[in-house]
């Protein structure tokens, strides 16, 4: 295989992959209310700002008011006055918002664990390892102006 059917090769698998609901179900994780879920969920109980969920996850502050009171319709998360500073907004993740990303989480891994099943564990982290490489450059070009 020469260089340019490689390329192809990438291209054509990228497409086909973004075809799939998989990839649909991993958007759906990574964006919007569940990103935000993952967050506070990750904070593991200690104190949440809207501001450090916009800086974090480089959103306006706009949207993460927007997200958070959709969220706290839903029963997702709290929002309470600082107990230190009143002026400040605290967000909570509840049970509610946890047990529901843990669904999500759960549909992902399960597509995780066929992957495993199916390719096997050595060549499963072979292609990870080779994706991390490929990331790891793609931030590093993206850092340095991008791709010319």
């Amino acid at each position: 295989m020469n260089n340019e059917e490689l390329k192809d090769k990438i291209g054509n698998t990228f497409l086909k992959l973004y075809q799939t609901k998989y990839i649909t179900d991993i958007e759906d994780l990574c964006q919007g209310e569940n990103k935000v879920l993952m967050y506070l969920y990750a904070a593991d109980g200690e104190p949440v700002y809207p501001s450090d969920i916009a800086k974090a996850l480089m959103i306006s502050k706009q949207r993460v008011t927007s997200v958070l009171n959709a969220m706290q319709k839903k029963g997702f998360c709290t929002l309470e006055h600082s107990t230190d500073d009143r002026r400040k907004i605290q967000v909570k993740i509840t049970h509610t918002g946890e047990k529901n990303l843990e669904k999500k989480q759960s549909v992902v891994q399960g597509y995780f664990d066929i992957f495993i099943e199916e390719i096997g564990m050595d060549k499963i982290s072979e292609m990870c390892d080779g994706l991390e490489k490929a990331v790891n450059l793609l931030i590093e070009k993206e850092q340095n102006g991008g791709i010319q």
